[in-house]
């Protein structure tokens, strides 16, 4: 998730601070870890109970609900899952979701 932001900072980010950024990266927090399965076997579930228990410590206004943020982690998990392996292309794949869901 942190790391997106970094992507999101190197690369433009279209959208300001606020609940697409957040979407964003937790779809791109999904992506990495189904990435990382390939290397490490692991149960995706942990990251995803993270980020879901997390979104209840943040205003829901900019990061979502805990649902929010567990979707749009599965949605990036899945990309990953339906061939979408190219992190760039992750990115931009994310960025065309989030605008879809709306503020």
């Amino acid at each position: 998730h942190e790391y997106a932001h970094a992507m999101q900072a190197k690369n433009g980010f279209p959208y300001p601070k606020g609940l697409r950024r957040e979407q964003h990266a937790d779809f791109m927090a999904g992506w990495y870890i189904a990435h990382r399965c390939q290397c490490r076997v692991q149960d995706p579930r942990v990251a995803l109970d993270a980020i879901a228990t997390i979104g209840g410590y943040f205003d829901q206004a900019s990061h979502g609900t805990s649902q929010q943020r567990a979707d749009a982690f599965m949605a990036g998990y899945s990309y990953f899952n339906q061939g979408g392996q190219n992190a760039m292309g992750a990115y931009q794949y994310a960025l065309k979701v989030v605008s879809s869901w709306g503020e």
